[in-house]
């Protein structure tokens, strides 16, 4: 499924510190007799019998979420039933609200009169694609977005009160999710310390994604002592530890040496979703 403008939108701006997303009430299931768009347009199946349903998105696997139990939708009205080629989509409410994931298929769907329309458990599936985020917080966007269990506060990505960026030796795997600097490869000497980045207030499309990035330039410290190359950084929600929230690889990452100010040039951290 494609998530919508709207919610790349939010979710970019929940785990860069920008504006916390704080969705309500449960996620619904409506089906279209067109294939919306990522603006948020929507032409929805309109018939006797014919309601959107609530839907249980099981915890969020990695950048996938899924249905966990299935959804029926009728019964269709005797004695035309349906006929009808349409999608399905989720919304945050159960009639208007916003559009949030939608399916690119359509589907020619007969339902008899008194039969019910039926999307199997697992068939609704949300993935998260963009940027460079860690498996951690692409779980807990997922989670914030679409799971509503009992432990949905536990499950969700915390909004950060700030986002620090580090310097690495080499790239963070995506699987870190404790920033401790062992875990980052993440400099070490003398004068060292994460900074920390301001995005972006604004949110731009760009093609199919959200997309924001460091609005000023990052200075480092003044080293104290040779550093070594960069190769790499990381977003983090603390200054020391803390979670990595996404990890970049460096383009021309030459050594810091002692007596150095590193820098990061405004606009080169770049941070997207879609």
């Amino acid at each position: 499924m494609s998530i919508t403008n709207y919610l790349e939108e939010a979710l970019l701006k929940h785990a860069l510190g920008i504006a916390q997303y704080s969705p309500s009430g449960e996620i619904w299931a409506g089906l279209c007799t067109a294939v919306p768009s990522e603006e948020g347009t929507y032409t929805e199946f309109s018939a006797s019998g014919y309601s959107r349903q609530p839907v249980t998105l099981d915890e969020a696997d990695g950048a996938t979420i899924r249905n966990g139990l299935p959804v029926w939708f009728g019964p269709a009205p005797s004695p035309s039933g349906w006929s009808q080629n349409l999608c399905y989509a989720l919304f945050d409410a159960s009639s208007g609200g916003n559009l949030l994931a939608f399916s690119s298929t359509l589907i020619f769907a007969v339902v008899s009169a008194g039969k019910y329309m039926q999307i199997a458990e697992r068939v609704i599936s949300v993935s998260f694609s963009g940027g460079d985020w860690s498996t951690y917080a692409m779980k807990g966007l997922l989670n914030l977005a679409f799971y509503r269990g009992s432990d949905k506060d536990a499950k969700k990505l915390p909004y950060p009160s700030a986002v620090y960026a580090a310097l690495c030796t080499s790239r963070p795997l995506p699987s870190v999710e404790d920033a401790s600097a062992s875990n980052l490869n993440e400099f070490t000497g003398a004068g060292y310390q994460r900074v920390q980045v301001t995005p972006l207030a604004t949110v731009s499309q760009v093609g199919d994604l959200a997309q924001t990035s460091n609005s000023q330039q990052i200075d480092y410290p003044t080293a104290g002592s040779n550093w070594g190359s960069v190769g790499g950084g990381a977003l983090c929600t603390a200054q020391t530890s803390g979670k990595m929230i996404a990890s970049y690889g460096a383009s021309s990452g030459g050594p810091i040496n002692q007596n150095d100010v590193g820098r990061v040039s405004a606009n080169s951290i770049v941070a997207e979703i879609g």
